[in-house]
């Protein structure tokens, strides 16, 4: 009896030991997929390339050149033909690109002024997509980035600097942060603007139309009012398609 519990402890240890191996190794397989989904889910950065070929001859407007490569899985891609070349723009990764240029005949054509490599008896071109330098920091702008103290002194000093020349420049006469004293010596305003001091009331009046001009589009819907001999008079113009009309309501004053 001994030998046998031992026998089967034993085989359950195995057992054990065989699911937590194959448990590990799921454990695994899946890092390994998850991985490789982030790296498939992670956009990969292009850059726009510009390819050209020698438009040599002109006279034959029938002629097409077809550009294929390994950024279009070797399928030929129609190039714009232009008096002096055919091109095309295409955004690629970073990285070398090999490529042909081909006729509708699927015949290959070599641009000389482009590198040109030998692969299994063929020729390719290469082109070789590098970063903008534009998009890349230099050791020398890293040891000039500053911390938030040092750039907000720096940016108080660039303001101070800035506020002496417009100071300098504008002594005399020019813009400035100062209100000037207008105030002090300007004309003191109307009690009525210009335009609505003459309106239709004032006129005389007259059953002769020719008289009377057309009254001017700022003293419509106007309200004016006048006091004379403890009588309120109230006067009002409007227009009614091509018609002009003007109210007038008097009004005593006192008891």
């Amino acid at each position: 009896m001994g030998q046998s519990e031992t026998k089967i402890k034993q085989t359950e240890k195995t057992v054990k030991s065989q699911t937590s191996q194959t448990k590990q190794s799921e454990k695994t397989k899946k890092k390994i997929q998850s991985k490789k989904k982030k790296v498939k889910d992670t956009p990969q950065l292009l850059y726009p390339a510009v390819f050209r070929y020698p438009n040599k001859n002109q006279t034959n407007e029938n002629e097409e050149i077809f550009i294929k490569g390994s950024f279009s899985d070797w399928k030929p891609l129609k190039m714009s033909r232009s008096e002096e070349d055919f091109s095309l723009i295409m955004n690629l990764p970073q990285g070398e690109h090999e490529f042909q240029f081909v006729t509708k005949d699927d015949k290959t054509v070599i641009d000389p002024n482009q590198d040109v490599i030998q692969k299994n008896d063929q020729l390719y071109q290469v082109l070789n997509v590098k970063e903008p330098e534009s998009m890349l920091l230099s050791s020398s702008d890293l040891g000039s980035v500053l911390s938030p103290n040092e750039m907000s002194s720096e940016e108080t000093k660039k303001k101070e600097s800035k506020s002496q020349i417009n100071e300098d420049e504008d002594e005399e006469e020019g813009y400035s942060q100062k209100f000037p004293t207008y105030l002090s010596y300007s004309k003191k305003p109307p009690k009525i603007p210009p335009q609505l001091r003459h309106p239709p009331k004032a006129l005389e009046s007259s059953l002769d139309s020719s008289l009377l001009a057309v009254p001017s589009h700022v003293v419509l819907s106007h309200l004016y009012t006048i006091t004379r001999d403890d009588v309120a008079i109230y006067s009002c113009t409007n227009r009614y398609k091509k018609k002009y009309y003007t109210i007038v309501l008097y009004k005593p004053l006192g008891n």
